[in-house]
């Protein structure tokens, strides 16, 4: 009550907090369920609630329905982040999606902030992990790389078949008796081929032929699926934008992973960092078969002048006086410290651009594993196979697609070799013998170690 006693009263008023809660939903990127693939499980994963001040106010974790609900909390902005998981430490690193860093994301200031999002990805090495190895090619790598020069193929997707139209496609099908949502199409189209989704966009400039496109996606697929695997006519050798052949080599610089199944090797195109000899290879079987290519290319040609099965090359460090007379009145070499290799390597996939495309499931890159150029100036890649399984392996061996992988690479080296004019191998290693599948000049031809022997040490007739 106010009174002229009272002129300035006391008003106390009762302020009620506005509270609420969170709930965290947890589902897979793939299947948009609480079921997830595999092995994998999303219940447990746990989650911190952060407030403005980078205060941890709730901790979560994910119940077996895939879902978490916080305490009541006042109404404020909040971040919520996964807690450091296991598999930050272990899991390969070029697959962790987490920088460390952000464990204390909220503490770091707006710089450091945008750093730890750009950053590389850092993390703990398990001490199983194995070493990496960097391999150069000799001294000047022009020596072996212009000596070698190869085409590789691609495969065309169907919007380059000449006879296909996506609107006459369209239109020639059946009507959409059930629609289904934006959402559920969408997911269709980023689980897709690249060169499906590439077409989508170029077909759709209206938001009408974007559902229509979509509508029909499987059927599309399925047309871009027959055409694609279909290597004579999808299958072309690499040009550039100005429809220039594309020649590449070897890499300048490479890498390979330690796996044990080690040679010496001191006479190939590589040389390691380190100055060492030993090689490391993937597998038995490609230790068996480089020590096998190693052995026969400094062997000597069925010829009446024989030369060496693999073509050599000299390499060293380019003279800036060659040609010059020194005071001895020599005439200076062209290189310095020069020494002669055999046109062999391992096609280590790091930085390599030797490969070729094949269908299987979508479209997929084989890379050789071993190129050799022989004194007849003809090109032979080798991709290695084995049907031998290691204890290792037993669980998770798939053998009906390891076969299928097998005849697909078959049919594509087939075409590959008639376009090119290479000679491709698969051999497959079976306890300790070698099944080798020769394509060459678009025919398939097995034959046994000795055979193969015999056919790289004649030309071609």
């Amino acid at each position: 009550e106010l009174t002229s006693d009272n002129l300035e009263p006391t008003i106390q008023v009762k302020e009620e907090v506005i509270k609420g809660r969170i709930k965290i939903t947890k589902l897979d990127s793939e299947t948009n369920s609480c079921k997830s693939q595999g092995e994998a499980t999303l219940v447990g994963a746990v989650y911190k609630i952060v407030n403005s001040k980078g205060e941890v106010v709730d901790t979560l974790t994910i119940g077996d329905d895939c879902t978490a609900t916080s305490k009541y909390l006042p109404y404020s902005r909040y971040k919520i982040r996964e807690k450091k998981r296991k598999q930050l430490d272990e899991q390969v690193m070029g697959r962790v999606r987490r920088n460390p860093r952000l464990l204390d994301f909220e503490t770091l200031s707006t710089r450091a902030q945008n750093l730890a999002m750009t950053a590389w990805v850092w993390g703990i090495m398990p001490e199983t992990s194995k070493k990496v190895l960097r391999v150069k090619l000799w001294d000047e790598p022009s020596d072996i790389t212009d000596e070698l020069k190869l085409h590789i193929t691609r495969l065309k997707s169907l919007d380059k078949k000449t006879d296909f139209n996506v609107t006459n496609y369209i239109s020639s099908q059946p009507a959409i008796s059930t629609y289904e949502s934006i959402f559920s199409l969408y997911n269709k189209l980023k689980k897709s081929d690249n060169s499906i989704i590439k077409m989508c966009y170029e077909y759709a400039d209206t938001t009408d032929k974007w559902f229509d496109f979509v509508d029909h996606i499987e059927g599309i697929a399925s047309e871009n699926n027959k055409y694609t695997c279909n290597y004579a006519d999808s299958m072309e050798i690499c040009k550039d934008e100005r429809d220039c052949i594309v020649d590449v080599s070897f890499p300048t610089i490479s890498q390979y992973t330690d796996n044990g199944n080690y040679i010496n090797i001191g006479n190939w195109v590589w040389r390691r960092n380190d100055g060492q000899t030993k090689f490391a290879f993937d597998s038995d079987a490609e230790r068996m078969w480089a020590s096998m290519i190693k052995d026969l290319a400094s062997e000597d040609t069925n010829e009446s002048e024989p030369k060496r099965v693999a073509k050599r090359v000299t390499v060293g460090k380019n003279n800036p006086n060659a040609g010059n007379i020194n005071i001895f009145g020599e005439v200076s070499p062209n290189k310095i410290n020069s020494s002669v290799k055999f046109l062999w390597g391992k096609n280590y996939p790091v930085n390599s651009e030797i490969k070729y495309e094949y269908c299987l499931n979508g479209i997929h890159s084989s890379y050789p594993d071993f190129i050799m150029k022989d004194s007849f100036d003809r090109i032979h890649l080798f991709e290695v196979k084995s049907v031998n399984i290691a204890n290792s392996m037993q669980s998770g061996f798939d053998g009906d697609e390891y076969k299928l992988k097998i005849e697909e690479l078959k049919k594509c080296y087939r075409q590959a070799s008639l376009l090119t004019g290479y000679i491709f191998y698969l051999p497959v290693l079976k306890n300790d013998l070698w099944y080798i599948t020769r394509l060459m000049n678009g025919e398939e031809t097995t034959l046994t170690e000795t055979q193969f022997r015999e056919f790289v040490k004649r030309p071609t007739q």
